[in-house]
């Protein structure tokens, strides 16, 4: 299992209007909160938003995908440099809903796992992150037939989630990734993403990653 990373190659999306990406069936959305202020971005490009320039933000993003331990894997990594001569609270905000929830659908918050799970009729996907090795630290989930605005987001400028940490039918979930940034560092945050058809090979697979700190290669 040392070599697992050699699984991964570099995945490439196509841009869209609504900066999802499309996984497997489950759509991402990708955000960054800094100094009360938060934009949307997208693995496929370097994002040109002015609350970024405005911080002397930079942000580098990498996918790669898999098929390891049964499972189908979704890695990104979000190099986030402060270009800055003083220190910055991030937040990375990752949201996910499956794209043919069904009322039976449960999403959970998994305090054993420090992960986010959406089991459907057939499979169930594990979401999880870390950022300067902490992982979760905000999370929360509704339901989409209730709530029809783009985000989870409570509180934007004070980068808040409503706290809910289990829901059923069509949800939207979301979580944050948080630490600080100092003058002139660059740090990785990483976010992954497991599909399988049995949770069991997913929860084995992520306590891995967790605790997993081996680079990619782009050549198996």
């Amino acid at each position: 299992m040392d070599t697992i990373f050699q699984n991964f190659q570099p995945l490439c999306f196509h841009d869209d209007k609504d900066s999802c990406l499309n996984f497997e069936g489950i759509l991402t959305k990708m955000g960054i909160w800094t100094e009360g202020e938060f934009c949307w971005i997208h693995p496929s490009f370097a994002s040109l938003s002015t609350i970024l320039e405005e911080y002397y933000l930079t942000l580098n993003c990498q996918t790669f995908d898999a098929f390891i331990n049964h499972c189908n894997v979704l890695y990104v990594k979000v190099n986030i440099s402060n270009q800055s001569n003083r220190y910055q609270t991030i937040k990375m905000y990752l949201q996910q809903e499956i794209e043919c929830q069904k009322q039976q659908d449960v999403v959970y918050y998994a305090p054993n796992e420090q992960a986010m799970i959406h089991h459907s009729a057939d499979h169930a996907f594990l979401c999880n992150g870390k950022y300067k090795e902490k992982g979760i630290i905000q999370y929360s989930m509704r339901s989409r037939e209730r709530d029809l605005s783009s985000h989870l987001w409570k509180d934007i400028p004070k980068g808040r989630l409503c706290f809910q940490p289990f829901s059923t039918g069509k949800v939207t979930s979301a979580f944050t990734l948080e630490g600080n940034l100092g003058p002139y560092e660059t740090h990785t945050a990483c976010y992954w993403l497991i599909k399988g058809q049995h949770s069991q090979n997913a929860h084995m697979l992520n306590q891995f990653l967790r605790k997993n700190t081996l680079e990619f290669r782009k050549e198996k």
